[in-house]
């Protein structure tokens, strides 16, 4: 009687792929690459910088410098004061700083911002109180100006 042989070819090695998908842009040294869409923290191939990909929604009051690829949401009532730097921001409460975002900016009614914006579009909405510079380019994809470390 022969001795049983193990099989080798019937598994594929690969490397695992998610399924579903996003592009971002380190924000450390501009290279894009794909991750997953759940992942929220990854670490960039080039350079090996950290980069959060989570969303944040802030309810009180935060002082210092925030770092996402994610979006922020500012709620009626709190007060950020400091760098930020996102991927989508809505303004719904108190904004002072220099803020720097990949895509849209919305500024809520009753909210107000004071500092210096850079984005791709910017919407103001009646009662928005704005204060500042606003650095509107569409088809600005170049690398962020003073990024914040993670």
């Amino acid at each position: 009687m022969s001795p049983i042989r193990p099989v080798f070819n019937l598994f594929h090695l690969r490397t695992p792929r998610p399924s579903k998908t996003r592009d971002v842009r380190c924000s450390n040294c501009s290279h894009q690459f794909e991750v997953s869409q759940r992942a929220l923290v990854v670490r960039c191939p080039r350079c090996t910088h950290p980069v959060r990909l989570e969303d944040v929604t802030i309810r009180h009051e935060v002082h210092g410098d925030m770092h996402t690829l994610g979006n922020v949401r500012i709620t009626p009532g709190s007060t950020v004061v400091g760098r930020l730097v996102c991927s989508q921001l809505v303004n719904a409460g108190k904004l002072d700083g220099q803020i720097n975002v990949t895509g849209s900016i919305e500024l809520m009614e009753n909210s107000s911002t004071t500092g210096e914006l850079h984005g791709q579009s910017l919407r103001v909405f009646l009662g928005a109180n704005l204060r500042g510079k606003a650095m509107i380019a569409p088809n600005s994809r170049k690398k962020l100006a003073n990024p914040v470390p993670a």
